[in-house]
C-alpha cells in the first residue's frame, strides 16, 4: 500500500474484501475469484474470526494504556486497522499495575477496581498504613464504579468523589459507614435508586446531584441532615412528609428533577430551614401553604413547575428573613403583594413569567437592598403617571442591577425617572411592550449598563450618539422598532460590545466601517431596514465575529474578499437585496441557510418534550423537520444559563465550519439570535441520522435498552467497518483537519448510523479545544470501544465489579478463551447470516 494517505477508495476496497470473507468463511488473501474455487483451500471462518478479534484486543489493549504517552496515535490504527502495518504491544501489557491486593486494604481494592489516567493514585501501596477519616478524590478524573469495599473503611467521616467519572449505583454498602458525616458524589453518572442511609445516623451534608439517579426520595434518610442536594437527577414520587422530622435541616436543594405534587405540611415545623430549591420539578396545586411558618426561610425558589392561583397577600409577613423569592415559570395570578416591602431583606425578586396582573406596587422601592427584580412576561399594566410611580420608587434601590419587565402591558412614554435609577445597574430590559416616543433619553444616566433590551416596542425618531458614550454595553437590543435616520457612528466606541441587534427597523445611509473596530462583536443584525451601499470589509476583520445578518436592505456591489478569511464566521446572510451583484467567491466556502428562533420553534413543535432525542451536558437535541424539503434534521438548543455553554457553541462552531468527511454528522446551519423574551438563543442544526446509534444496534434484545423488539444482527464485517470508520474520522480530526480536534465524549451512543441498514460509524463530532484534553485521550475511549464491538458488552455491566474492568476482563481470556468472551453472533456459522448484506452494497457503493 505503499504507506499513503488513507482514502475513501482504500475503505471501499478493504470492506469488498472483508465480506467476501464473512460471505464465504474463507481467510481471503488474493484474487477475489479464488474464493469461490475451493473453500477447504481456507481457514474455517470460526478460526479466522478468533484471530481477528485477538488482533482486535491487542489493539484495544494498546488504546487503553493508563499512561497517555502510551497510547498509538489514530494514524497507526487506521493503518493497523487496514493491515498496512502489524504492531506489537508494550512489553509489560498484561503486567498487574496493583501488586499484591487483599480484601483487608480497601482503598487498595477502590483503586483496583477504578481508571485513573490522571494517576492521582499511582502513589499508593500495601505498604502505607492506612487508618482513614477522610478521602477527597474531587475531580480527579477517576473513571469507574463505586467499589463497595470503601465500607470497610469503618473510621471514614468524610467522603469527596464529585466531579469524576462514576458510573453504575452507589453501593448499599455505604450506608454501613456509622461515622459518616459528609458525603458528596456529585457530578458524576452514577444511576439506580438512592440506597439507604438510615444507619448513618451522623450524616450531615448529603449531595448526590448531577447524577441520573432514579426513583423517590428515601423515606428514611438521617435525621440529622443539614444540607440536602438531589438537584438535576431523574427523581419522581412526592415530596416525603418524613422531611419535616429533620429538625436540623437547612437547605433542601432538588432543581431539575420530576417530583410531584406539593411542598408538605410538615415543613412547617422545620425551626432551622434556609434555604428550598424545587424548581424544574412537577409541582402542582396552590403555593405551598405550608412554607408561610418557616420565619427562618432565607431563599425560597419555586420556579417552573405548574403551580396556580394568588401568592399568599401576607407572604412578606409570614416570611419576613426572605432574601430570595423566584417563583417564575408558573401559573400564578392576581396582583404583586403589597406585604413584600416587610421582608425588608430582599434582594432578588423574580416573578416572571406567571400571569400576574394589576400595576406594579409603588412601594417596592422600599426594598432598598435589591439588586435583581424580574418581572418580565406577565401581564403587568401601565397607562398613567400614576402607574409609572413605581419606578419612581425604584430610584431607591441604590443596589439594583438586574431589572427586566419586558414582555407585559407598559404603554406610552417612559418617565423621566428611569434615569434616576441605580448607577450599579447593569442590565435594563423593557422590551415586549407598547413603548412610544423617542429613545429613552434617561439612560444615558446609567453608565454602567451591559445590556441594554428596548426591542418589539413602538420608538421612533434616531438613535442618539451618546449611546456610544455608555463604554460597558456588551449587548444592544433594539430591534422590531420604528426607529428612523442613520446608523449612529459613536457605536463604534463600544470596545465591548458582543452583540448588536438593530434589525426591523427603518435606518437608511450606509453602514459604519467603523463597526469593524468592535474587536469584541460576536453577532451585527441589521437585517430588513433601508440600508445602501456596499457591504463593509471592515466588519469581516473582527476576529470574533460569529454571524452577521444584512437581509432585506437595499446593500450592492461586490461581496467583499475578507468573507473568507473570516474563519470565526460560521453564518452570513445577504439575501433579498435588490441592487446586490452577486458574487460566489471559492475562499468562503460552505453555504449556511438562514434560520431563525422562530424557524426551530416551530420545527421543535415548540420545543416539545417529545421532540427530544437527546440531552448533554449543555442542552437538548431535538428532532424536527426545518427545511422545505421536509427532510428531519437534529437541532442541538444550547442551555446558555449552563456554565460553560456559550464557550462550547462558540468551539463548536469554530471547529465545525470547516470539518468536511464522510464518517462525521454534517452541520447543516447554525442559528445564533435571540429567543422571544430577549434573552440570548444558540443552537446547531445537524443532518439527522435516522439508523440510531451504535449502542442502540448492540444492545437493542436486551432487558433495559430500549422499547423496539427488533433483533439486529451486526456481522463481523460490519463491526470491523464501524471500527474503521471511527478510527478514520477520529485520524482526520486529529490530524488531517486544520487544526487539531479532540473528541471529548467518545462511546457508541456517539457513534451514529445513517440508515438502520448499513451501520456505517458516524462520530457525532461534540468537539472542543484546548490544553485540558488531548488526542491520547480519544485513543483511550476508542480502544473501550473496541473491546464493547466485539464484546457486545457495556464497560458499566454488573459483571465488571470488584476491580474487574472490562479491559481486564479480556486480557485474562486474551491468550486462550477469546472464543468464550466474544459475542456469540461473531462464531456462529456464516450461513445464519444474510448473503450481500444491504450494508455491503450501500458501503461499496459509497
Amino acid at each position: 500500500m505503499g504507506g499513503r494517505r488513507i482514502t475513501e477508495k482504500r475503505d471501499v476496497y478493504s470492506f469488498g474484501i472483508l465480506l467476501q470473507i464473512v460471505e464465504h468463511g474463507n481467510n481471503f488473501h488474493g484474487d477475489p475469484d479464488a474464493a469461490s474455487e475451493g473453500s477447504q483451500r481456507w481457514f474455517p471462518v470460526v478460526a479466522w474470526t478468533r484471530e481477528l478479534v485477538q488482533r482486535m484486543c491487542k489493539v484495544a489493549f494498546w488504546c487503553a494504556q493508563q499512561r497517555p504517552s502510551a497510547r498509538p496515535p489514530m494514524s497507526s490504527m487506521v493503518k493497523m486497522l487496514e493491515g498496512e502495518t502489524e504492531i506489537a504491544p508494550p512489553r509489560n501489557l498484561f503486567h498487574s499495575l496493583y501488586g499484591n491486593e487483599t480484601d483487608r486494604l480497601s482503598l487498595l481494592e477502590f483503586r483496583k477496581a477504578t481508571l485513573d489516567p490522571l494517576q492521582a493514585l499511582v502513589s499508593w501501596n500495601d505498604s502505607i498504613h492506612f487508618a482513614c477519616k477522610s478521602l477527597d478524590w474531587d475531580d480527579q478524573g477517576l473513571v469507574g464504579k463505586i467499589s463497595p469495599s470503601l465500607a470497610n473503611l469503618t473510621l471514614l467521616k468524610d467522603l469527596f468523589l464529585d466531579s469524576d467519572n462514576f458510573t453504575g449505583k452507589i453501593p448499599p454498602s455505604l450506608g454501613h459507614l456509622h461515622r459518616l458525616q459528609r458525603l458528596v458524589l456529585s457530578n458524576n453518572t452514577l444511576q439506580g435508586f438512592i440506597p439507604s442511609f438510615a444507619n448513618c445516623s451522623n450524616l450531615r451534608d448529603l449531595f448526590l446531584n448531577r447524577n441520573n439517579l432514579v426513583g423517590q426520595i428515601p423515606m428514611d434518610l438521617p435525621l440529622n441532615l443539614a444540607f440536602l442536594d438531589l438537584q438535576f437527577n431523574e427523581l419522581t414520587g412526592i415530596v416525603p412528609d418524613y422531611l419535616g422530622n429533620m429538625t436540623t435541616l437547612l437547605v433542601i436543594h432538588c432543581v431539575y428533577n420530576n417530583i410531584q405534587g406539593n411542598i408538605p405540611n410538615g415543613f412547617a415545623t422545620l425551626p432551622s430551614l434556609q434555604y428550598i430549591n424545587m424548581a424544574k420539578n412537577k409541582l402542582v396545586g396552590r403555593f405551598p401553604q405550608a412554607i408561610w411558618n418557616i420565619s427562618t426561610l432565607d431563599s425560597l425558589c419555586l420556579s417552573y413547575n405548574y403551580l396556580t392561583g394568588e401568592v399568599t397577600s401576607n407572604l412578606g409577613k409570614h416570611l419576613p428573613n426572605l432574601k430570595e423569592l423566584v417563583l417564575s415559570g408558573n401559573l400564578f395570578q392576581g396582583h404583586i403583594p403589597l406585604s413584600l416591602i416587610n421582608a425588608s431583606k430582599l434582594s432578588l425578586i423574580d416573578i416572571s413569567n406567571n400571569n400576574f396582573t394589576g400595576v406594579v406596587p409603588s412601594s417596592i422601592g422600599k426594598l432598598t437592598k435589591l439588586y435583581k427584580l424580574n418581572l418580565e412576561d406577565n401581564k403587568l399594566e401601565a397607562h398613567s403617571d400614576q402607574d409609572w410611580e413605581f419606578m419612581y420608587s425604584l430610584a431607591n434601590c441604590s443596589e439594583l442591577q438586574i431589572f427586566s419587565i419586558t414582555s407585559n402591558r407598559l404603554e406610552g412614554h417612559l418617565p423621566a425617572s428611569l434615569g434616576n435609577l441605580s448607577n450599579q445597574l447593569q442590565v435594563l430590559y423593557l422590551g415586549g411592550n407598547k413603548l412610544s416616543w423617542s429613545f429613552p433619553s434617561g439612560i444615558q444616566n446609567l453608565a454602567n449598563l451591559t445590556r441594554l433590551g428596548l426591542s418589539c416596542n413602538q420608538f421612533t425618531g434616531g438613535i442618539p450618539e451618546w449611546l456610544g458614550s455608555i463604554k460597558k454595553l456588551q449587548t444592544i437590543g433594539l430591534h422590531h422598532n420604528d426607529f428612523t435616520g442613520f446608523l449612529p457612528i459613536s457605536l463604534s466606541n463600544l470596545s465591548l460590545l458582543g452583540n448588536l441587534f438593530l434589525n426591523s427597523n427603518k435606518f437608511g445611509g450606509l453602514i459604519p466601517p467603523g463597526l469593524g473596530n468592535l474587536q469584541m462583536l460576536q453577532q451585527l443584525n441589521i437585517s430588513d431596514n433601508n440600508l445602501h451601499g456596499r457591504v463593509p470589509k471592515e466588519i469581516f476583520r473582527i476576529p470574533t465575529i460569529l454571524a452577521v445578518d444584512l437581509s432585506f436592505n437595499n446593500l450592492d456591489g461586490h461581496l467583499p474578499t475578507e468573507i473568507g478569511n473570516s474563519r470565526q464566521l460560521a453564518y452570513f446572510s445577504l439575501s433579498t437585496n435588490k441592487k446586490r451583484k452577486s458574487l460566489l467567491l471559492p475562499s468562503f466556502g460552505r453555504q449556511f441557510p438562514k434560520v431563525s428562533f422562530n424557524d426551530i420553534t416551530r420545527a421543535t413543535q415548540g420545543f416539545a418534550t417529545s421532540s427530544i432525542i437527546g440531552r448533554g451536558r449543555y442542552g437538548s437535541v431535538y428532532q424536527g423537520k426545518l427545511f422545505q424539503d421536509g427532510s428531519d434534521v437534529a437541532i442541538k438548543v444550547f442551555s446558555l444559563e449552563t456554565r460553560g455553554s456559550q464557550k462550547s457553541f462558540i468551539a463548536e462552531c469554530n471547529a465545525l465550519r470547516n470539518v468536511c468527511h464522510r464518517n462525521l454528522v454534517p452541520i447543516l446551519t447554525a442559528c445564533s439570535s435571540i429567543d422571544s423574551n430577549g434573552n440570548d438563543f444558540k443552537a446547531l442544526v445537524y443532518e439527522f441520522m435516522p439508523g440510531g446509534d451504535l449502542h442502540r444496534l448492540l444492545y437493542s434484545t436486551q432487558d433495559d435498552e430500549g422499547s423496539s423488539d427488533r433483533r439486529y444482527v451486526i456481522t463481523l464485517a460490519q463491526r470491523l467497518s464501524i471500527v474503521v470508520d471511527v478510527a478514520d474520522a477520529l485520524e482526520y480530526l486529529h490530524h488531517n483537519n486544520q487544526r487539531t480536534i479532540v473528541h471529548c465524549d467518545m462511546k457508541p451512543s456517539n457513534i451514529l448510523s445513517d440508515d438502520i441498514k448499513g451501520t456505517i460509524g458516524y462520530v457525532a463530532p461534540e468537539c472542543a479545544t484546548g490544553a485540558h484534553v488531548s488526542t491520547a485521550s480519544n485513543v483511550y475511549s476508542f480502544g473501550i470501544v473496541l473491546l464493547e464491538i466485539f464484546l457486545r458488552k457495556r464497560p458499566t455491566d454488573d459483571m465488571f465489579k470488584d476491580g474487574l474492568d472490562i479491559a481486564k476482563f479480556v486480557e485474562v481470556h486474551y491468550s486462550s478463551k477469546v472464543s468464550q468472551i466474544v459475542d456469540p453472533e461473531l462464531l456462529q456459522d456464516e450461513a445464519e447470516f444474510p448473503n450481500g448484506s444491504p450494508l455491503a452494497m450501500k458501503r461499496q457503493r459509497t
